[in-house]
């Protein structure tokens, strides 16, 4: 068992929304895999396993103003490691948005 953890914050506000126990974390979700310094989708394909600290999830409207979840077009996931480095980026889309 670990003692780590995974902050996870509103981009919008800022304000910290949870924090959650770093094993209570499905593996894909709490570890981006890298090969050769280039990110790569599963831990089979990597070389490197880097763990995922902090979690950022904003959301805006089609004209990029935050807005609520429920009412985004998009929302942006960025995860850090534990140096504060962006480690992977994610831009979801709403369908017919």
């Amino acid at each position: 068992m670990s003692n780590r953890s995974i902050d996870f914050y509103d981009g919008n506000t800022g304000q910290l929304i949870a924090t959650q126990p770093f094993d209570e974390v499905p593996p894909a979700n709490r570890e981006a895999y890298y090969r050769q310094g280039k990110l790569v989708p599963f831990f089979s394909e990597g070389d490197q396993v880097v763990p995922i600290a902090r979690v950022v999830k904003t959301a805006t409207d089609s004209e990029g103003q935050p807005t609520s979840q429920n009412q985004a077009v998009y929302v942006e996931i960025e995860e850090f490691d534990d140096d504060g480095q962006r480690i992977r980026h994610t831009r979801l889309e709403r369908a017919g948005g």
